[in-house]
């Protein structure tokens, strides 16, 4: 009897906690399943996007003067205001008798410049006058060179950078400054070769241009810049 008061008990108790609720006396709080909602509004205090408001603000706070001394060098500029000589040489000249005048300017000359002017003789004959006036500014050695004897009439521009001036001829020759400028002169007396004309259209004639070219050269150890000349000369200008 005891054995089964028991074992009755105990199924009841089974039974009363199937029913929901049964004997719950504690406080649990079922879970939330439902989705959340809400917007949080409480703000985050922490900047991670960027700003796209420009800042249309003036700074005018500093108002000192910069009073310090540019000492930077100005490299550039495309305007030449210098007194660098033209790059081309320009040679011009007046012959008579019917005589051509010839001519020879080498484009790419550098300085220093070898400028030769060369005649047989003067317009006038023997010891007549050939003037030559050179107002080109460019370091050069300047060669005047004849057959017969001529008296140079040398004009030279007063900012003249002619370092040396060879004169040569068979027959002795004299010269003159008629200008501002005057520079050293070496007498060679007869150099060995005259010329005349450029190209040389006569191989023959006792006066060739090439051979003379190759003399002056050696001497002065200068490539020629210019030539020009004629056989009665005349008026010469180096530009």
């Amino acid at each position: 009897m005891l054995y089964l008061l028991t074992a009755c008990i105990d199924v009841g108790l089974v039974k009363q906690d199937d029913r929901p609720g049964a004997f719950d006396t504690g406080n649990d709080v079922p879970s939330d399943t439902s989705a959340d909602t809400s917007v949080d509004t409480t703000g985050d205090t922490q900047d991670t996007g960027a700003e796209t408001d420009p800042d249309t603000s003036v700074d005018t706070s500093d108002t000192t003067t910069d009073t310090s001394p540019d000492t930077s060098t100005d490299t550039g500029g495309s305007e030449d205001t210098g007194d660098e000589p033209p790059t081309t040489i320009v040679v011009d000249g007046v012959c008579s008798g019917g005589y051509a005048y010839s001519a020879y300017a080498d484009p790419a000359a550098t300085e220093p410049e070898l400028n030769i002017v060369g005649v047989y003789e003067s317009q006038s004959g023997t010891g007549g006058p050939v003037s030559v006036s050179v107002t080109r500014t460019a370091e050069m050695v300047l060669v005047l060179t004849s057959y017969s004897s001529v008296d140079w009439q040398i004009d030279l521009d007063a900012a003249h950078d002619v370092t040396e001036i060879i004169v040569s001829s068979y027959d002795a020759s004299t010269w003159t400054f008629t200008g501002a400028g005057a520079a050293p002169v070496t007498y060679v007396g007869w150099i060995g070769e005259c010329g005349y004309e450029i190209p040389d259209m006569d191989p023959h004639s006792g006066c060739e241009t090439p051979d003379l070219q190759a003399v002056v050269e050696g001497r002065t150890g200068l490539a020629m810049s210019s030539f020009q000349g004629c056989y009665a000369g005349g008026d010469y200008r180096v530009e």
